[in-house]
């Protein structure tokens, strides 16, 4: 792999696929038995779209690829709609399930993700490795709670 210098945008990018991830994990942990908890973990995540949107920015001003700043800018695009329907309308489409809400919501939010995680492949192959496990923590955490009965 070719040397290559992180710059703020992909320490940002770094942070939030990673911290996402994590913060994920535990709330779907929390709807186990703590649903109260899984709230304030969700709009944490939610709250990680402003240093994605920051990276898009810096990406985008320092003239990097589009993909660079488009993919952040999916997730910025889906805290945005997740405030909104969650939080402001407080809409619910995951229990009984609104899939024209729901289907949309996930692929918003699983697209971001892993195009993310490919954003870190150029950082170090590290980095694409230890965000991997996090995102699949994040997917077993998913179906632990899926196995427990919690929707």
């Amino acid at each position: 792999m070719p040397e290559f210098t992180l710059g703020t945008a992909d320490y940002l990018v770094l942070a939030v696929i990673n911290i996402v991830n994590v913060l994920i994990f535990f709330g779907f942990m929390a709807r186990i038995d703590r649903p109260n908890l899984e709230r304030k973990f969700m709009i944490a995540v939610m709250a990680m779209g402003i240093p994605a949107l920051a990276a898009s920015v810096i990406y985008a001003v320092e003239d990097q690829s589009w993909w660079h700043w488009a993919v952040p800018l999916i997730f910025v695009v889906w805290a945005v709609v997740e405030f909104a329907v969650d939080i402001i309308a407080k809409i619910e489409f995951r229990y009984p399930r609104d899939l024209k809400i729901l289907i949309p919501f996930v692929i918003f939010f699983h697209l971001s993700l892993v195009g993310m995680w490919f954003l870190t492949w150029h950082m170090s192959t590290p980095f694409f490795i230890t965000t991997g496990v996090f995102y699949a923590v994040h997917i077993g955490g998913m179906l632990y709670a899926q196995y427990q009965g919690v929707r």
